[in-house]
This record gives C-alpha cells, sequence and structure tokens, in this order.
C-alpha cells in the first residue's frame, strides 16, 4: 500500500492515500491524515518541496510499518528490533522508534568494544591476539598467541594466552587463568581460576583446570580430567602422563 506525506504552509505533517495537488497553503489530497508534529524532527520534509514524498507500507509479524519509497527489504531488521504494535501514526511511530532503537544499539556495540581487553588479528585459520588496554601483568599493544574465535578467552578478568600458546574449538580460558609457552587447549577444555597451562602441555577434550592448579611439562590432560589445587605439583615433575577420570 503507498502513501504520502507533505507539510502545508504551516509547518503541519499529513498523509494522503493519494498522490496530493500543492495549492495556495496546503495539499489536496484524499483521506488526509494530521501528524503530530515534533520540533526538529521530519525536517527534511518542507512545504517549499514542489513534490509530496511517497512511502510505503511494510508489514512484519502482522505489524504496519511505514518507510520512504526506495529502501530495501529491511523486514528482517525491524523483526530483530521488535518494535511494538503501532498505536500512533505510523510514520511518526516508527520513524522515532527507529532512531532510538539504532541509537541504543550503537552505544551498546561502544561501550562493548570500550570494555574490551583485546582485539583479534587474523593469521592464517586463526587470530593473534593484541591487549588493547593495560590489565595484570599485560601492556595494550602486547601481542599475544592465537585463539579460534573470540569465545575462546574471555574479555573479563585478567586471563591471557600467550605468545606461543593456541586456544582452539569450543575450549575457553576465563578468570586469571594463563596459558604460556607452546601449550595447546582444545575440545571443550576450560581453564579458569588462577590456573597455568605451560610449557608444552595439552589439555583437551572436557577436561578443566582451575582454581591454583599447574600443568606443564608433556603432561596431556584429557577426557574428563580435572585438575586442582591438590594437582599443583604434578605437571613440573611428571612427563608424558594422560590423566582421565
Amino acid at each position: 500500500m503507498e502513501l504520502w506525506i507533505a507539510r502545508d504552509r504551516n509547518e503541519r505533517l499529513y498523509t494522503y492515500s493519494n498522490k496530493p495537488t500543492k495549492r495556495h497553503h496546503d495539499w489536496e489530497g484524499v483521506n488526509a491524515s494530521l501528524i503530530r508534529d515534533i520540533k526538529g524532527e521530519f525536517e527534511e520534509i518542507k512545504w517549499e518541496d514542489e513534490e509530496p514524498t511517497k512511502v510505503s507500507l511494510v508489514k512484519v509479524d502482522d505489524k504496519l510499518y511505514v518507510f520512504p519509497e526506495g529502501l530495501p527489504d529491511i523486514s528482517p531488521f525491524l523483526s530483530m528490533l521488535g518494535f511494538t504494535n503501532l498505536d500512533t501514526n505510523p510514520f511518526e511511530q516508527v520513524f522515532r522508534g527507529l532512531a532510538k532503537d539504532l541509537s541504543k544499539k550503537i552505544d551498546k556495540e561502544v561501550k562493548e568494544k570500550e570494555n574490551k581487553k583485546y582485539e583479534m588479528i587474523k593469521e592464517g585459520n586463526l587470530y593473534r591476539i593484541k591487549a588493547l588496554k593495560d590489565f595484570g601483568s599485560i601492556k595494550k599493544g602486547y601481542l599475544g598467541g592465537l585463539i579460534e574465535k573470540e569465545s575462546n578467552l574471555s574479555q573479563e578478568g585478567n586471563c591471557w594466552v600467550y605468545k606461543r600458546a593456541k586456544v582452539s574449538s569450543n575450549a575457553k580460558v576465563s578468570g586469571n587463568a594463563e596459558v604460556y609457552h607452546s601449550a595447546e587447549v582444545s575440545g571443550n577444555a576450560q581453564i579458569y581460576g588462577n590456573a597455568k597451562v605451560l610449557e608444552n602441555a595439552i589439555v583437551a577434550g572436557n577436561a578443566k583446570v582451575l582454581e591454583n592448579a599447574r600443568v606443564g611439562r608433556n603432561l596431556v590432560v584429557y577426557g574428563d580430567a580435572k585438575i586442582t589445587t591438590n594437582a599443583r605439583e604434578l605437571a613440573p615433575y611428571t612427563a608424558g602422563i594422560l590423566i582421565t577420570e
């Protein structure tokens, strides 16, 4: 369905169901409907316009929205934003609502970016991490190890993956945990608390390394293993052990 919108000489906005004709003081058209105008809104529509502005109705989830003709199909975007039912003039509500939601979305993205402690730089099939600010012993600009996706390393806490280390698949490093040297963490493994995985250690499967645990040397931890404070001295002095529970 098509609608037209125009402003009269007294700065009032109207919608019309057919293309209106400009007269001396206003526009003549069928089913004219006054839009409650707010100062500063719809400034692009002026009395000096020689032609009215054509708009189109867009139906999303049984709700109607009005947009200037010629815009691409934004129905999925509108649905994602979750607009409420239109109980006032559709042109007025949608455009004020859209501006408000976009503003919130932008503010959220800016805030999230400001809170991030590292960024990801593409390197082959993985990403090299780079510190965006100082935290713990890490300084802004410091290059870390490799991760497959952002969920591999929490943006919170002082956790970090150092230069030669790698975290991939669905593994996650969080809290104040650290992965050093040539250590690798993969599968669904979780490293958290104040745990440290270092040297040539491998943590995979559903294994968990937590609290103050320390896993190093050539230790391989996999399956449903759980390494805690009590196992702290195991790694530095034991090589080539496979631990499962």
